[in-house]
């Protein structure tokens, strides 16, 4: 929200009073002197921090200890994702971004993930995302029980063969999302799963009943480019990839929750094409783009995505055409991300069997198709 201050104007007004001589004839006289208006300059508008900020008053450790969440999902807790976390994925860092807290308890890593976790995700000023969005939360895991966590709520879970709750809840503006999930099929009764999750919304929703959200950040820089609506990006793609085939492939459709809700079209758009054969070097490329999000480039290199397990720490490297970049590949470069930025726009690039000397030379043209969108 923006602030203006307001400018005050300061007037003075004197009269000076002509003293009268003993000996001269009485004058009955007022003479005006005016003097320059004296004002305060405006304040100017104060800058917004370069890096954005937590806006939810909470911390991970205050919502779940590492034993209820084993207990929960049957599994020693290994890995963590708070509040101090760096984060890598692009859709963690719209998160941050966004000013939204996320939290990781996590078992064993499989599959670039975890089989066994509890997670909780709280987005500040969501409520008409929640709104929108309460249609789809009962597609998720039913049955659910509807209205007894915050101000609206839903949750409900699956245990046959395994066990996965999902829980959604409004509590002012915040939207909380919580899931539990242990692939490896828990031995656990519907009532008591539904008991977790419901004591994990309801905890979450205790933490932020009379909180007030932090100030936004307003991402930096122009609109979005249009390369992932623009219709001859299929060419371009074709022409960087050393391709003919290379066509549009849809998204997985993730759940809509909490996290989900930061990646706002405005500020985040994600596209991905897919070849139909396998003879040249590329057979799949994703790019996604974060407004203001440049501001995680110093922070990359070093860092190891908490989530994707599989893939190296990044390292600095160069791109022509970005302003900066840091890559980050699996042990054997089957799969590489590169994270780069375009001014204070961040572009995160996703080549499947990249060679040095042809991602380099993709990467350089993907670049400049996005620049020219």
């Amino acid at each position: 929200m923006k602030r203006f201050s307001p400018v005050l104007a300061l007037f003075a007004a004197t009269t000076v009073v002509l003293t009268l001589s003993s000996c001269a004839p009485a004058v009955n006289s007022t003479v005006p002197t005016t003097h320059p208006h004296a004002t305060t300059k405006p304040h100017p508008a104060k800058a917004q921090p370069a890096v954005p900020a937590l806006r939810v008053p909470v911390k991970c450790a205050s919502l779940l200890t590492d034993a209820a969440a084993a207990a929960m999902i049957g599994s020693p807790i290994k890995h963590h994702v708070d509040e101090t976390t760096q984060p890598v994925d692009v859709t963690e860092i719209a998160q941050r971004q966004d000013g939204s807290l996320a939290c990781l308890w996590g078992g064993d890593p499989q599959d670039g993930g975890y089989d066994q976790f509890v997670s909780i995700d709280i987005t500040p000023d969501a409520a008409a995302g929640f709104a929108a969005n309460i249609p789809s939360f009962s597609n998720q895991d039913p049955p659910d029980t509807v209205n007894t966590v915050g101000d609206q709520s839903a949750y409900g879970c699956t245990t046959d063969g395994e066990l996965h709750c999902t829980g959604n809840a409004l509590v002012g503006s915040f939207w909380v999302t919580a899931y539990v999930q242990n692939l490896g099929a828990l031995p656990v009764s519907a009532v008591t799963a539904s008991a977790n999750i419901k004591q994990i919304l309801q905890t979450a929703a205790a933490a932020v009943k009379s909180a007030t959200p932090g100030s936004a950040w307003n991402p930096p820089g122009p609109a979005l480019p249009q390369f992932c609506s623009a219709a001859s990006s299929t060419a371009q793609v074709n022409a960087a990839l050393g391709g003919t085939d290379f066509t549009t492939a849809g998204e997985d459709n993730e759940e809509e929750d909490a996290a989900s809700y930061t990646q706002l079209p405005n500020v985040y758009t994600q596209c991905t094409w897919q070849s139909g054969s396998s003879a040249g070097p590329f057979t799949f490329l994703s790019v996604a783009m974060l407004r203001g999000g440049a501001w995680v480039m110093p922070k990359l290199p070093g860092a190891i995505n908490s989530r994707a397990y599989m893939l190296n720490a990044y390292t600095s490297m160069t791109v022509p055409g970005a302003t900066a970049a840091a890559g980050s590949c699996s042990v054997d470069a089957d799969e590489c991300l590169v994270a780069l930025s375009i001014g204070s726009l961040l572009v995160v690039v996703n080549l499947d069997d990249p060679s040095d000397a042809q991602s380099s030379a993709a990467l350089a043209k993907i670049v400049t198709a996005i620049k020219a969108s």
